[in-house]
């Protein structure tokens, strides 16, 4: 008679076990997949978030005012005491600006007036954040060739309210134009926010290259190097001092055109460029 030999226990327990395991590894890659997952669209989130906008602050930051005009900074190809029937724009004094392509800014974090060592004052225009790269770009260009940058608003081109020399390009996030006592500084911020008190149109015919003159510029964090005399000028001549350094120290210091600036006979223009009190010549 044959014997039959009993099959061995089936190891239940182990299989259980190893099941559970495979339910349990299973359980923790889905988990993991999902964080992925979490994690990745939390990342698009912030991606869309941070580039949906371009006039968007930094976390934390104040949203951008928009100004009810915009403002044009271009650069200045040449300046003349007059120009009759030119078509250029003029400043207070009627002299002459003609100007070449320039960045039109129409939001800004602040445009407010500041108070200055010496009594002077300057006006503060800080950047939104869709502006600030193509206004670094264009003070680098002037920064170069030591090249005045005018000020003009959109909506009143025959008038430039500010032509400052840049010997620095912007760095940080605003420029400040100089050299005004705190009337003239308020009534240039009024101006560029769009206020009542924009000065008055000159009569002279203006092309889509042309704008005029007033103070230079520098900027606050750190600065787009420039020179200081006073916007929306009177016609009063600058304070005369020993140097141009003493000008500048001072608030004042043109810079000063050949043939334009009365002031420009007072100091020696180092470099024979025509302009006295640019950075060359102290």
């Amino acid at each position: 008679m044959s014997t039959m030999e009993n099959p061995p226990p089936v190891q239940v327990e182990e299989a259980e076990d190893a099941t559970k395991a495979s339910k349990f590894t299973t359980i923790v890659l889905l988990s993991a997949l999902v964080l992925v997952i979490v994690t990745a669209g939390v990342l698009g989130t912030v991606a869309v978030l941070m580039t949906r906008n371009p006039d968007s602050p930094l976390l934390g930051g104040k949203k951008p005012v928009q100004l009810a005009q915009g403002i044009h900074f271009a650069p200045v190809t040449e300046t003349k005491p007059a120009c009759p029937g030119e078509q250029a724009a003029t400043d207070a004094k009627n002299v002459c600006y003609f100007l070449a392509e320039g960045v039109t800014v129409t939001a800004v974090q602040k445009i407010e007036t500041v108070s200055l060592a010496g009594g002077t004052y300057g006006v503060r225009i800080a950047f939104a954040p869709a502006f600030l790269e193509r206004m670094t770009n264009l003070t680098e260009e002037l920064a170069r060739a030591q090249q005045q940058l005018a000020v003009v608003l959109v909506d009143n081109p025959q008038m430039v309210l500010a032509a400052p020399l840049v010997t620095q390009a912007l760095k940080g996030d605003s420029l400040m134009i100089t050299g005004f006592t705190k009337a003239e500084a308020d009534a240039l911020r009024d101006s560029l926010l769009g206020g009542a008190g924009a000065t008055p149109t000159p009569s002279s015919p203006v092309s889509s290259g042309a704008s005029p003159t007033l103070p230079p510029v520098q900027s606050t964090s750190p600065p787009v190097g420039a020179t200081t005399p006073a916007a929306v000028p009177s016609g009063a001549l600058d304070r005369r001092f020993s140097s141009c350094q003493e000008a500048i120290d001072n608030g004042y210091g043109g810079p000063y055109t050949k043939g334009v600036h009365p002031e420009y006979s007072w100091y020696q223009d180092k470099d024979n460029n025509g302009v006295a009190c640019n950075p060359a010549d102290f």
